[in-house]
């Protein structure tokens, strides 16, 4: 962070967790900025000011663009960079990033209720790929997401009704899962309602005779 009294909250923050963590004192905006070699970093994840509680002085746009180029700098090709945002801001990013090294593109994206009147959203980028044939997918909103509205206590309310509706979570799959491990889950979901079948026939075979 470039202010020394936000790293200083950062520092006791770990301590409280009884973690240990290199700082920087470092402006992300300027050219080599970030003391880090160049494509050496596997990830960043970064929140930038949402020129709300922390202004941004000068064009947000350019602030944004200028911050990425220096992010970029020091991510490998095979890195990723994921940004929290606010909705409201998003638009801003967005341009930023157009206007920023081509190499690089929006990858996911996700939304999600983070106070009563905001909408939070995260942002993963990546490099493109380097076959010309191949062409990346593009990133796709879950069912639920970009409709919920501007207004604070109309956001409040949609996030709750979307709470409400019991969607199932978010998990993650392992796409390898070996075929040994599948068949032996479905013969064991086949014996326990087999089980219960032979259970209830002899239930109703008691019922009969009473």
């Amino acid at each position: 962070d470039v202010d020394s009294e936000q790293l200083e909250k950062c520092r006791q923050n770990f301590a409280w967790l009884k973690q240990r963590v290199v700082l920087h004192q470092a402006n992300t905006t300027e050219s080599c900025g970030i003391p880090l070699r160049d494509d050496s970093v596997d990830k960043v994840v970064v929140a930038p000011p949402w020129n709300r509680q922390f202004g941004i002085h000068g064009n947000i746009v350019d602030f944004y663009r200028r911050m990425l180029q220096e992010i970029f700098r020091v991510v490998r090709p095979s890195g990723r960079v994921v940004l929290f945002v606010s909705r409201s801001i998003l638009p801003k990013l967005k341009t930023a990033l157009q206007h920023s090294d081509k190499a690089w593109q929006l990858s996911a994206e996700r939304s999600f209720a983070l106070t009563r009147a905001t909408t939070g959203v995260i942002l993963v980028l990546q490099r493109k790929r380097q076959d010309p044939q191949a062409t990346a997918l593009p990133a796709k909103f879950l069912s639920w997401e970009g409709q919920a509205p501007e207004s604070g206590r109309d956001l409040y309310e949609y996030w709750r009704s979307i709470r409400a509706k019991g969607l199932p979570r978010l998990e993650a799959v392992s796409i390898r899962q070996d075929s040994t491990e599948r068949a032996q889950s479905r013969k064991a979901t086949l014996r326990a309602v087999l089980i219960c079948l032979l259970g209830l026939g002899f239930v109703l075979v008691l019922r009969s005779r009473s």
